[in-house]
C-alpha cells in the first residue's frame, strides 16, 4: 500500500472514532437529560408533598399532666446503712488463731471502731448531701406545680409560653400567626394563607415512558385541591403546635386568605376556614394517613370549597 492508500486509512480510522466520539456523546447527553428529567420530577412531587404534610411535624409538645401528676418529693432518711454494716462487721468480729497467737486482735477492733466511726461520718455527709438535693428537687416541684397552675389561669401566663416556644417561622405562610388569649382561658388563632399563586406550580411534570420530562399545565382543578390541602394542612399543624404548648382542651384556628371583597370591591383578610381543634380528638388520629381536608371533618368547622371555584368566606365557628 502506497502513501496515498495509507492516509485515506488514517483519514477513515479518525472519522470513525469522531463518530463514535459524537455518539458516546449524544448517549451521554440523553442520559444527563434523563437524570435531569428524574430530579425535576422529584423534586415537583416532594414539593406536593411537602406543603401537603405540614401538620406532621410537632417541634414543641409539653406533657403538662405528666408535670401536674409528678408526685411531691420525698425527704430523705438518715437510714446510716453504712454505720450499719461497719457495726456489724465489728460485732462479728472474730480473732484468728494467728492474730491471738501475735495479740493483733485489740489492734484489729481498733481498726474496726475507727471504721465505724468513718462509716458514721460518710453517712452523715450523705444525708446532709441528700437533704440539699431534696430542698433542690422540692423547688423545682413547686415552680413546676406554680407553673401548670398559672398556665391554667392566668391569660398572660399563656401568651408567654406561646411566645416563648410557638415558632412557625417555617411554614409557608402569609404574616405572622396572631394568638388571642380570651377571658374564658379559650385560645384563637389567625392565621393567613398564602395565595394560590405562591404555593400551587403552574406546571406539572412527569417521566414520559422514555425517561424524558413531561411538562404540562396545572389542572385547575387539580390545583385547586392541592391549595385546599395546603391550607387544611396548616390549619391542623399550627392547631397541634398550639396544644403541645398549651394544657387546654382545644384550640380554635382562623384562616385567613387576602382576597377581594365582593361587597366592598376591595382586596381584605377573609375568613375562609374556621375550626375547633380538639386535643382528645386530634390524638386518635392517624396523621400521617389523612388526607387533610376529610380530616376537619372529625371537627367542628366551617369551610365552603368548591373545586371549580375553590374557597368562599366562612362565618367563623362559635363553640363557646
Amino acid at each position: 500500500m502506497g502513501w496515498k492508500g495509507t492516509l485515506r486509512t488514517v483519514n477513515a480510522e479518525l472519522k470513525r472514532q469522531s463518530r463514535e466520539a459524537e455518539k458516546r456523546n449524544r448517549q451521554r447527553m440523553k442520559e444527563l437529560e434523563r437524570e435531569d428529567a428524574q430530579n425535576t420530577v422529584i423534586k415537583f412531587e416532594q414539593y406536593l408533598e411537602d406543603i401537603t404534610s405540614l401538620h406532621e411535624t410537632c417541634p414543641v409538645n409539653i406533657d403538662w399532666l405528666s408535670i401536674e401528676l409528678e408526685p411531691k418529693p420525698v425527704p430523705p432518711s438518715n437510714d446510716k446503712l453504712l454505720t450499719a454494716i461497719a457495726e456489724k462487721e465489728l460485732l462479728n468480729y472474730k480473732p484468728s488463731f494467728f492474730a491471738r497467737l501475735l495479740k493483733l486482735e485489740n489492734g484489729h477492733r481498733k481498726s474496726l471502731a475507727e471504721k465505724v466511726e468513718q462509716a458514721n461520718r460518710a453517712d452523715e455527709e450523705n444525708f446532709i448531701k441528700a437533704k440539699k438535693k431534696h430542698e433542690l428537687d422540692l423547688k423545682e416541684w413547686r415552680k413546676a406545680q406554680d407553673l401548670v397552675k398559672k398556665i391554667k389561669t392566668d391569660g398572660d401566663a399563656m401568651m408567654e409560653a406561646l411566645q416563648k416556644h410557638l415558632n412557625l417561622g417555617n411554614l409557608p405562610i402569609d404574616g405572622e400567626v396572631q394568638v388571642s388569649v380570651l377571658d374564658n382561658m379559650q385560645v384563637e388563632v389567625d392565621f393567613k394563607i398564602s395565595p394560590y399563586e405562591a404555593i400551587i406550580p403552574d406546571k406539572v411534570f412527569s417521566l414520559r415512558q422514555s425517561g424524558t420530562l413531561s411538562k404540562k399545565n396545572m389542572p385547575k382543578n387539580q390545583g385547586l385541591d392541592l391549595y385546599q390541602d395546603y391550607a387544611c394542612s396548616a390549619l391542623i399543624r399550627i392547631a397541634r403546635d398550639v396544644l403541645g404548648i398549651l394544657p387546654i382542651d382545644g384550640v380554635k384556628v382562623n384562616t385567613l386568605l387576602n382576597a377581594v371583597n365582593t361587597k366592598t370591591g376591595y382586596l381584605e383578610d377573609q375568613t375562609i376556614i374556621s375550626a375547633y381543634i380538639v386535643r382528645d380528638t386530634l390524638q386518635q388520629i392517624n396523621l400521617r394517613m389523612i388526607d387533610p381536608s376529610d380530616s376537619l371533618n372529625n371537627f367542628v368547622h366551617n369551610m365552603s370549597f368548591k373545586k371549580t371555584k375553590g374557597f368562599d368566606v366562612v362565618d367563623r365557628v362559635n363553640i363557646w
